[in-house]
């Protein structure tokens, strides 16, 4: 399957608005270690453990997003 985007999204609103979620200070607590266990992953070649790590972080960004002051907007 093959979806085919704009080459070029905006999202500096979004980034803006990532610092007003209840969650960013959590977020950022929890990304060092993330980046670790990526890369520990990475390097074991541990396929399984590197799609779960990426799944869980895109999960976080997403509620970062949804809960920032202007995530109510992205469902209207």
């Amino acid at each position: 399957m093959v979806a085919i985007i704009p080459k070029y999204k905006q999202t500096m609103d979004m980034h803006k608005d990532a610092v007003t979620s209840p969650f960013f200070h959590a977020r950022l607590a929890y990304v060092h270690q993330a980046l670790a266990n990526m890369e520990a992953a990475i390097k074991t070649r541990d396929i399984g453990r590197i799609g779960a790590l990426a799944e869980r972080d895109t999960l976080v960004l997403h509620g970062i997003t949804m809960t920032g002051e202007r995530g109510d907007a992205m469902e209207a």
